[in-house]
This record gives C-alpha cells, sequence and structure tokens, in this order.
C-alpha cells in the first residue's frame, strides 16, 4: 500500500474513534509552553524553517502539530508566532 494512503487510512481510524481535538485533522490548540519553546528560534523564520528547527530541537509533537497549521509567511519572533497560533486556532 503506498504510504500516502497508508496516512489517509490512519487519519481516519483516528476520527472514527474519535479521538481528542488536536489530533488527526481536528484543530490543534496552541500549548501553554509554546512561547517558551519559540524563544529558542533565530527569527526572522518561514513557516517551513520554523517546523525544520522545531524537528531538530526535539521539541514536542504538540508544539509541531501547531506550527503546521501556520499560515505560510515570515514570523519575526516568538509573539508573532504564538498571535498567529491562537488566531488560527480560534478560526
Amino acid at each position: 500500500m503506498p504510504y500516502r494512503r497508508a496516512q489517509m487510512e490512519y487519519r481516519d481510524r483516528g476520527r472514527k474513534y474519535n479521538t481528542s481535538p488536536g489530533q488527526h485533522g481536528g484543530p490543534a490548540k496552541p500549548p501553554a509552553h509554546m512561547h517558551e519553546h519559540m524563544e529558542q528560534m533565530h527569527y526572522p523564520l518561514r513557516k517551513s524553517a520554523l517546523i525544520r528547527a522545531a524537528r531538530t530541537q526535539n521539541m514536542p509533537a504538540d508544539v509541531v502539530r501547531v506550527l503546521r497549521r501556520l499560515p505560510d509567511h515570515e514570523y519575526q519572533n516568538a509573539d508573532h508566532v504564538c498571535r498567529v497560533a491562537v488566531e488560527v486556532h480560534e478560526v
């Protein structure tokens, strides 16, 4: 089975069993510790660079999940990332 198809089936299975929000496509609420992790970055950074740096620094999965939902543009500092993350969650 191709990798992409396996991912989709796994995601659908998660929805079927009513997983908590933020998993498998639900709105990911920014975690309380996100700002502390974002302060470790060197800005300005684009979304792709934020995700790459978060993985390199072994940041928690919930932080990476929120970063994936951000719009693709350049972020100036940790406050900017967290503010946009909250706005995306509230939409």
